[in-house]
């Protein structure tokens, strides 16, 4: 229905802009300042300087790919932000063309692409460089996943009830087998770089299901507390700037600390670098979020 009204397109891909890309580049541009002025203390700043656009036109993730992790990895985080915008450039193109009835066929088929693509280049050798972690192609599974939820949660709700259970049953018992052949909590290994990413977006699937249906009272308890929903909140402003703060200060701080054991130091650090972005999270999302999502009422 959504895409039969005016301005279909136009409305998705600035809405999308209001969200996404202020905090981002507010984000990306104080990094670059910090940089150029001297007040980081990376191992290779000249890695930033050299590949920004890669950064600035949201293709870090490929640039990952391609070179491997950088030596500092104040910006790694972002390689998921970069995949989503990738995708939801061209999803509209997918709603608006393909019917309603042969939209899930496609879905699928980005879930079966991805898992075909994540083994293709695993036993093609590509394990030196996150490849399978970081390419677009190889990581469509996930938002497939939620796309195939948004679409039956308005065509086929009960179907997607009756599957809920399923998945479930299905991707607990997968979850942990892959834990136990894989003997570690990592993720690049061989079960979890091929089929495991897959099970552990449809058991996400699940749990968001779940909270729809009164049967499962336990999801919609706790994913209803106010802690939850405050956080809920401020989600975007917390993954934009919980890693940068941690990666940025935590040379100054370490050298404060002086010769106190190195893992009493992590956790106070963490701590206070959790409260500082929940802090920073929530003035962003007052003062400069906030304003501009207001002028999403004006896209509907």
């Amino acid at each position: 229905r959504i895409k039969h009204k005016q301005h279909f397109f136009r409305n998705f891909y600035i809405r999308r802009t209001l969200r996404i890309f202020p905090l981002y580049y507010f984000a990306l541009i104080v990094f670059f300042i910090l940089l150029s002025a001297g007040l980081t203390e990376l191992k290779d700043p000249s890695f930033f300087t050299k590949n920004s656009i890669w950064y600035f036109l949201y293709l870090q993730n490929w640039l990952y790919a391609f070179q491997g992790w950088p030596r500092d990895p104040v910006m790694n985080h972002f390689w998921s932000l970069a995949i989503e915008e990738q995708f939801y450039l061209f999803w509209p193109l997918l709603v608006f063309f393909i019917p309603s009835r042969k939209l899930l066929i496609a879905c699928i088929s980005l879930i079966g692409l991805s898992i075909l693509l994540r083994y293709a280049t695993w036993y093609a050798g590509a394990v030196t460089n996150p490849v399978q972690f970081v390419i677009t192609f190889c990581r469509l599974d996930g938002l497939a996943i939620g796309a195939i939820i948004a679409v039956l949660i308005r065509s086929h709700p009960i179907r997607l009830i009756a599957a809920c259970k399923w998945l479930f049953i299905i991707t607990i018992p997968a979850i942990i087998i892959f834990y136990l052949l894989a003997d570690t909590i990592k993720y690049d290994n061989y079960y979890f770089q091929t089929a495991g990413f897959t099970f552990f977006d449809l058991f996400w699937g699940a749990v968001l299901i779940s909270c729809f249906l009164p049967k499962y009272k336990l999801s919609r308890i706790f994913f209803s507390m106010k802690w939850l929903t405050w956080l809920g909140r401020y989600s975007y402003g917390i993954y934009v700037y919980h890693w940068m703060i941690y990666q940025l200060f935590w040379p100054f701080y370490r050298s404060y600390a002086g010769n106190a054991v190195i893992a009493d130091v992590r956790y106070q650090y963490g701590f206070l670098c959790l409260v500082a972005t929940l802090i920073i999270s929530y003035l962003s999302y007052r003062f400069m979020e906030s304003p501009i999502l207001r002028l999403k009422e004006r896209y509907h």
